[in-house]
């Protein structure tokens, strides 16, 4: 019965077939919808109905928010970068509450947490956190407690008498309008600005894999918080990604030299251009949402999982 309905549908649907064919198939369909047959029925189709809406996704007149986290996703894949800005956040993943807890003992140790302390911590949050055989749990502490330890003499060996730190520090700023006229507002937090004689050093640290020189240097996370130091009214002095938990003897960094003003407009006008993507209603999806979209990507109508591979 399905093939049956499906060839029904189809001939219902396809304006190039003639018109009594079209009617026909119509007809039959109606008696199987009146029967019960599943599918025969238009409002168990999919796709056919217009869209419930053409207007843009941002009201006229609201400005575009724009987080450094999410610009890296929004510039792979626009329709990936749109789903997840309105999706539920599932219950937070064992990286993420790992990573949360790292951050926050970096704020400790600014405010003088010992690292002694630190490793009683560690040994206390992370079993916590892990869902693992005990001897998966045992290396993740063992490998947190050199994290932790490494942590600590890279943040109290920095500073000095000339330097002002500032901790999880809010950023935002106007940053322009797009082509359409929209505002737009770039907004995120900072985990660590060291602000000298020579500027404000961005620092962001990183529990996951560390990323190439290049990368680093390419980065438009750091780039936006560098943008956003600019904007409010400082001297961009750079910006540095740090990985405690990466197992080397001393810290694992990666920079991002100083913006000129030359690249911070350059930037800017990127970031507006992005914008504009965002207001919809139309988005661009790429192959699988991209690199890193994770279970979203099956959402994307430009996704090749599930397809046949024999049309």
């Amino acid at each position: 019965m399905e093939p049956l309905v499906a060839e029904l549908r189809d001939a219902v649907c396809d304006p190039d077939r003639p018109g009594h064919e079209r009617d026909a198939a119509a007809r039959c369909l109606g008696r199987f919808a009146g029967a019960g047959v599943h599918g025969a029925d238009p409002d168990d189709w999919w796709g056919v109905l217009p869209p419930s809406t053409t207007a843009p996704v941002v009201p006229e007149g609201t400005p575009v928010r724009l987080s450094p986290s999410a610009i890296d996703r929004l510039s792979t894949c626009g329709f990936t970068a749109f789903i997840e800005s309105v999706r539920s956040d599932d219950a937070p993943s064992e990286p993420m509450l790992v990573g949360q807890f790292i951050h926050a003992l970096a704020e400790a140790f600014a405010d003088g947490l010992d690292v002694d302390t630190a490793h009683r911590l560690v040994e206390t949050v992370i079993p916590e956190l892990v869902d693992a055989p005990p001897a998966v749990v045992g290396h993740r502490v063992e490998t947190w407690r050199q994290g932790v330890t490494r942590l600590h003499t890279w943040i109290t060996a920095r500073g000095g008498a000339d330097v002002e730190v500032a901790v999880e520090q809010a950023l935002e700023q106007d940053i322009g309008q797009t082509a359409r006229g929209y505002r737009v507002v770039l907004a995120g937090r900072a985990d660590r600005l060291e602000t000298g004689p020579d500027g404000t050093l961005v620092i962001d640290f990183k529990t996951g894999a560390a990323v190439t020189k290049q990368q680093a240097e390419d980065s438009a996370q750091l780039a936006s918080y560098q943008l956003l130091v600019t904007d409010g009214g400082g001297t961009a002095a750079g910006a540095v990604l740090v990985y405690p938990g990466k197992d080397t003897k001393t810290m694992t960094v990666r920079r991002q030299s100083a913006a000129t003003p030359e690249r911070v407009e350059e930037f800017r006008a990127s970031l507006l251009d992005l914008a504009d993507t965002m207001i919809g209603p139309e988005f661009t999806a790429v192959a699988d949402g991209g690199p890193g979209a994770g279970d979203t990507a099956s959402l994307s109508p430009a996704t090749t999982q599930g397809r046949q591979v024999v049309e």
